[in-house]
């Protein structure tokens, strides 16, 4: 059962959804020690779920805001910019006129490529469009860039983002998938999914590869698979894919 505190509905079998609502479903899995989920109604727009992180754990090290995001002032980077920043080891976005950066460790590493391999296997055998990794920049505006662990793209949103090879896509991706790091804060986590839901992208994996869980987002739902033999699957994005969380995170 994954550890989920939604004070609207009761807790969902696994692979079943948690909750539905008109809006953004927004909820990062945590325990419910560290968050607490309230339900606001934007006056003329649709509900909208907001996390409130307690007090008590903004001193935690996943909650830090990087040193380099409180020094940077908002700007407009262009492409040229943003090609230059270092090759570091740290992943950097623009997310709202701020550059964000974590580190990336090993088994986040790992995770991904398993995850890439498997999405890219699927794709290319039915000729549905493209795989991206972290290093493929998704241009959605001109304060926001950002590189998810992994991104399917179908062909016909390809046709309409991509300009040149040699260009970032300009618009958002069919499918991303976010492997959560300790270093991530939950704040830019629910930035990322507004923005992504915003410019188009259809639905989010959030990879938990400490708690070996996968947590799936739409714009109006949720949806959790928490045990090994739990079944990941493409719904309307990538009709037929699936894959049992076991080969994620515990292949034979």
């Amino acid at each position: 059962m994954a550890d989920l505190a939604w004070p609207y509905a009761q807790p969902a079998k696994a692979g079943t959804p948690c909750v539905q609502h008109r809006g953004y479903a927004k909820h990062i899995p945590g325990g419910s020690a560290a968050l607490r989920s309230r339900h606001d109604r934007d006056r003329g727009g649709p509900s909208k779920v907001r996390l409130e992180v307690d007090p008590a754990l903004e001193s935690a090290s996943v909650l830090r805001m990087p040193v380099s995001a409180l020094q940077t002032k908002q700007k407009i980077w262009t492409d040229e910019e943003l090609e230059a920043l270092p090759k570091d080891g740290y992943k950097r976005e623009l997310l709202d006129g701020e550059i964000i950066e974590n580190p990336v460790h090993a088994y986040h590493g790992l995770v991904s490529v398993r995850m890439a391999v498997l999405l890219a296997n699927f794709v290319q055998h039915y000729k549905l469009g493209e795989v991206f990794n972290s290093r493929t920049g998704f241009r959605l505006s001109e304060k926001i860039l950002l590189s998810p662990d992994i991104a399917f793209v179908s062909k016909a949103t390809l046709r309409k983002i991509l300009v040149a090879p040699d260009k970032f896509l300009q618009g958002a991706p069919d499918l991303v998938v976010e492997v959560l790091s300790p270093s991530d804060r939950l704040v830019q986590i629910n930035r990322k999914l507004d923005r992504y839901f915003e410019h188009g992208t259809r639905v989010a994996w959030l990879v938990n590869w400490r708690k070996q869980q996968v947590h799936v987002y739409t714009p109006d739902s949720i949806e959790s698979f928490t045990r090994p033999n739990d079944t990941l699957t493409g719904g309307a994005v990538l009709p037929g894919f699936k894959c049992r969380l076991s080969r994620i995170f515990n292949p034979a």
